[in-house]
């Protein structure tokens, strides 16, 4: 997604045609955990949630992601937005992802 105008909405940048690559699909993982000084019949509890992710061989793609292109889960039809890609060191891009509806 480019920026025209420094104002206005985002619009599709014609130089990054849509792209189907195969990745690896990271769930989101929700985790509950006790403190360690509550009583047992206590119902306090934290917990952290992460987003799904994606993860994209960085030589499949002819350009870099960016935050917020869109990408749709062929197995779902379920469609993202890219949240704040970034590189895992061993040659995949890593990319966040936050729902934004069916591709339906």
């Amino acid at each position: 997604m480019v920026h025209a105008d420094v104002n206005g909405r985002p619009s599709v940048d014609g130089s990054r045609p849509a792209l189907t690559v195969t990745g690896i699909w990271v769930e989101p993982q929700v985790e509950y955990a006790r403190r360690p000084h509550d009583r047992v019949e206590s119902r306090n509890r934290d917990h952290s949630a992460s987003r799904p992710m994606v993860k994209i061989q960085a030589r499949l793609l002819p350009y870099m992601l960016a935050e917020g292109d869109r990408i749709t889960r062929i197995a779902t039809g379920q469609r993202y937005a890219i949240a704040a890609p970034g590189s895992d060191g061993y040659g995949r891009i890593l990319c966040p992802l936050t729902a934004r509806g069916s591709a339906s």
